[in-house]
């Protein structure tokens, strides 16, 4: 729990901070996960095929990774990220050739629904992940995560990993206000 220099501990570690995606999560493994979920998930309420949903997602997330790496410049975080919940579902929608919900609130609530079940049943966590944060957990130590998923998307995946107890506060930008740079 010390750092150490040459003359002795220097302070005392207390608080573990942990990024989500490439640290405790593969992303190459996420993104399949996600597609195959996506179209489960929207099958039963919106129609079409799996298939034509999982597609959809990933051409919708390539589609629209310019406007989440372009950041909210000068908007408040929730109001921009909430845009993007509403394009990513009306984009999808759009080329499984169905209807997305008419309202923007609407829109938006079925797409945060579907971010909900996603994030809950995705598995794609780094071998001995779940086992590490129970251990540092056990140490005494206060985890925290520092991410570029809002924190609502981190509680999906650390719930589905059976950790999220473990972490005091969730950090994504949406609670700093700011974008993961």
């Amino acid at each position: 729990h010390s750092i150490f220099n040459a003359g002795g501990p220097v302070a005392a570690i207390t608080a573990v901070f942990v990024d989500d995606g490439g640290v405790m999560n593969d992303k190459a493994l996420r993104s399949p996960e996600w597609q195959r979920l996506v179209g489960e998930y929207f099958v039963p309420i919106l129609g079409a095929n799996q298939a034509a949903w999982a597609e959809a997602n990933r051409v919708v997330f390539e589609r629209l990774l310019r406007f989440l790496e372009a950041g909210p410049t000068g908007k408040n975080y929730t109001e921009w990220y909430n845009e993007y919940y509403v394009r990513w579902l009306r984009e999808m929608a759009a080329i499984v050739g169905t209807a997305a919900p008419i309202g923007d609130a609407e829109c938006l609530a079925l797409a945060i629904q579907a971010y909900r079940y996603v994030t809950r049943r995705v598995r794609s966590s780094f071998p001995g992940v779940e086992e590490a944060v129970l251990a540092l957990k056990g140490l005494g130590l206060r985890l925290y995560t520092a991410s570029g998923e809002t924190s609502q998307e981190l509680d999906g995946y650390l719930t589905g990993m059976g950790v999220q107890r473990s972490f005091v506060t969730l950090y994504g930008p949406d609670l700093v206000n700011q974008a993961k740079d």
